[in-house]
């Protein structure tokens, strides 16, 4: 379920395949990525042939990098209601069309990452948004779009500060939206070093079929942000508006595929219904001491806010 360096549309969320070192000079210096982007058909396609690039050019092996949530199994149905997904609009089918993940954060905002925008080209015209299903052969409805904004700090070289907030045509009232944090106060709390959350998506599996019809969702610790820095790990890549989930011994990760998505964490009532990460990158999947990276809405949380609150 993991995007490898920008895990969804590009691998494992674009990412997840960059090398351990000198991974902060150029993590994703996107000029060499553009031919093969051009040449990509589909969104999910241009998601996939990045984080292959991108895997391979930071030493991390090109398989690595499909989408997918490692180790996970179905959802129970209905379990993650405010889950979403963003398809290409001018194909029909929802298992084929779609290319990121994202949530419902109000009646009608979606949250997503901003490389699932930025390096497929989506815009209000050619990307709807699907609610309502954990199943994308059946149930479900696409909204249109009428408006998308990607954070202004959102940094290709480095996935920094990677959100985009989608504003819907109409009004989604029969879903409760989740709720996201918005201060270091609410990650301390709630998402703590060691503290549970959980990762979700309909990204690749690596197995056959390699994409899952029914949502995948996988359960993650939080983990040190020193421990995700340290040279056995991501050797300095990890900025403030990061966030890292995983095991040490690997096994259980999101993936490409799954960019986008959200990473919850326990509310106050010890529901699973705080939304504390969007999956953002990642080298390879589910590999020892390369755990999950997750915007962090912590910090990116009150931008996101904000934009929910424009009329």
């Amino acid at each position: 379920m993991k995007p490898t360096h920008l895990k969804n549309a590009l691998g494992r969320r674009a990412g997840r395949s960059v090398g351990r070192t000198a991974l902060g000079a150029a993590m994703l210096g996107s000029a060499g990525l553009l031919p093969v982007l051009a040449q990509a058909g589909t969104m999910r396609e241009q998601v996939e042939a990045y984080q292959a690039q991108l895997s391979a050019r930071h030493g991390g092996p090109v398989q690595d990098a499909q989408p997918e949530v490692v180790g996970g199994k179905p959802a129970k149905d209905g379990r993650w209601p405010f889950m979403a997904s963003l398809m290409e609009k001018r194909i029909a089918d929802n298992f084929d069309s779609r290319f990121c993940g994202a949530s419902l954060i109000s009646k009608r905002d979606i949250l997503t990452a901003a490389h699932c925008i930025t390096l497929t080209g989506a815009t209000a015209k050619n990307t709807q948004v699907l609610v309502g299903t954990q199943d994308l052969t059946q149930g479900g409805r696409r909204i249109n779009i009428a408006s998308i904004t990607v954070h202004p700090d959102w940094n290709e070289d480095t996935t920094d500060s990677d959100v985009a907030v989608i504003r819907l045509t109409e009004e989604v009232n029969d879903i409760e939206p989740v709720a996201f944090a918005t201060t270091l106060k609410e990650e301390n709390k709630h998402a703590a070093t060691g503290k549970p959350t959980w990762g979700m998506g309909w990204g690749s599996t690596q197995s056959n079929p390699p994409y899952p019809e029914k949502l995948l969702n996988v359960r993650l610790p939080i983990v040190d942000r020193e421990v995700c820095n340290s040279s056995d790990s991501y050797d300095g890549a990890i900025t403030n508006t990061m966030l890292c989930a995983g095991f040490k011994e690997g096994g259980k990760d999101t993936c490409g595929g799954d960019s986008g998505g959200p990473l919850v964490a326990k509310d106050s009532s010890g529901e699973f219904r705080l939304q504390v990460g969007v999956v953002s990158w990642g080298i390879g999947c589910a590999q020892p001491d390369l755990y999950g990276v997750y915007s962090r809405l912590a910090v990116l949380g009150p931008w996101v806010k904000d934009q929910v609150a424009k009329p």
